[in-house]
């Protein structure tokens, strides 16, 4: 069997029982689509990685994986590994992102059907934010693909500088890959603040990668969270680094929180929560019986949560039942359980422009919407979020709208 890259998608226009073969991976993005088989659940720089593991030019031992967005990595090297093409070595995967964990667990099941994927019998181990970093830790190789978010990859640098210090004799290979072009002069800049050497790999099919060498004595100064300068309402948001709009405050989620429904003696949903500040002015204007803030973002629950405790009062603390969750949308959430739900829904998923979050979240809002209930969102006026409301719900509302946002309202009418 010749050494080639073995990853493979299953697009919508292949039958889902043609069999494939045994040197190659299915992996699907998350949730899986059929719609737009384009949108890959892998990119160039996976393929570039994993060809340069099978040709000996990165030697792997017990591995973390940092943002490996579908596991096309994971699953991949679990494959290798299954194949004897590598070693039999462990493997370990943290992202901040719910939505990331269930597509390395689905791929694995799709790959894999009759393999037992449970958090205590895995291929692929999944690790908190703590346990990734814990000075226990004997990683031999570190693989990381380049976040979106700057300051999350600030924070990483650092939280892999730490890990460097305090594990003492270790000392992985570390790689950070992605699209050349996304390699700029200021993230390798920033790369070497952090490293005294970062060494570029050539370029293949617009991929690359930078090996990270010889962690700095002195680390720049890096704050956790960063605080909005302008308060909203009295208020004055923080975020951690992979939260939406850190250190600002997001103008469509701005336009909602000033046209919210009533929302006093109901059981409420913030479903994407982001920075929590739909949650904050549902607690500043009413009193919930119950406020659910919800996102795939483990950062961003950690966010939410800081930001409501730093302003709910003493009385509603006594009163109002708050639980801030991650979910991939509204998973976990029982059908017929909420009054009110509002969403300021994304229209990316990592790199790639995708409505099918949005469809998601309206879909799973109207499951568990009681009769009656209303969903109040807020969108970009040229999504067309009306007619995916009015496909779903049966009616759409338009609240207010201004040059940018739109905001509407759909009710569940019946079950």
């Amino acid at each position: 069997m010749s050494n080639e890259t073995i990853l493979a998608l299953h697009s919508s226009q292949q039958s889902q029982h043609e069999p494939k073969p045994a040197s190659q991976v299915e992996l699907w993005r998350y949730p899986p689509q059929l719609a737009d088989a384009n949108l890959r659940a892998w990119d160039a720089a996976d393929k570039y990685v994993l060809q340069q593991i099978l040709d000996g030019e990165i030697t792997l031992g017990n591995t973390l994986l940092i943002n490996d967005a579908f596991g096309a990595l994971a699953v991949s090297l679990h494959q290798l590994k299954t194949l004897k093409l590598i070693a039999n070595i462990a493997l370990y995967s943290y992202t901040d992102s719910k939505v990331s964990e269930l597509a390395l667990k689905n791929n694995l099941t799709r790959n894999w059907p009759t393999a037992l994927h449970t958090e205590t019998n895995s291929s692929v181990h999944v690790l908190s934010q703590t346990q990734a970093f814990s000075a226990n830790n004997h990683w031999q190789s570190i693989i990381i693909k380049l976040p979106k978010s700057v300051a999350y990859l600030e924070f990483l640098l650092i939280q892999l500088v730490e890990y460097l210090r305090s594990s003492g004799k270790t000392k992985p290979a570390i790689i950070i890959a992605s699209k050349a072009v996304e390699l700029t002069p200021s993230i390798i800049k920033l790369l070497k603040s952090y490293f005294k050497q970062v060494v570029p790999s050539r370029i293949k099919q617009k991929a690359r990668y930078l090996t990270l060498l010889d962690p700095v004595e002195s680390t720049p100064v890096f704050s956790y969270w960063s605080t909005t300068k302008k308060p909203l309402n009295g208020v004055n948001y923080t975020a951690a680094p992979n939260v939406f709009a850190r250190g600002k405050i997001d103008i469509g989620g701005r336009f909602l929180a000033e046209n919210l429904p009533n929302c006093n003696q109901k059981s409420v949903i913030d479903l994407g929560c982001g920075n929590g500040l739909l949650s904050v002015n549902v607690l500043q204007a009413f009193t919930p019986s119950l406020l659910i803030a919800s996102d795939e973002s483990a950062q961003a629950v950690e966010t939410t949560l800081e930001n409501i405790n730093n302003t709910k009062d003493k009385q509603q603390s006594q009163t109002v039942k708050v639980n801030v969750i991650q979910d991939d949308c509204l998973t976990n959430q029982a059908s017929n359980s909420a009054d009110v739900i509002l969403c300021n829904p994304p229209f990316h998923q990592a790199n790639a422009v995708t409505d099918h979050i949005a469809w998601q979240m309206f879909n799973d809002a109207k499951r568990v919407l009681k009769v009656k209930g209303e969903l109040r969102i807020v969108g970009n006026r040229h999504l067309g979020y009306h007619t995916k409301l009015k496909r779903i719900f049966g009616n759409c509302k338009n609240i207010a709208s201004n040059d940018k946002f739109v905001i509407l309202a759909a009710f569940k009418i019946n079950e």
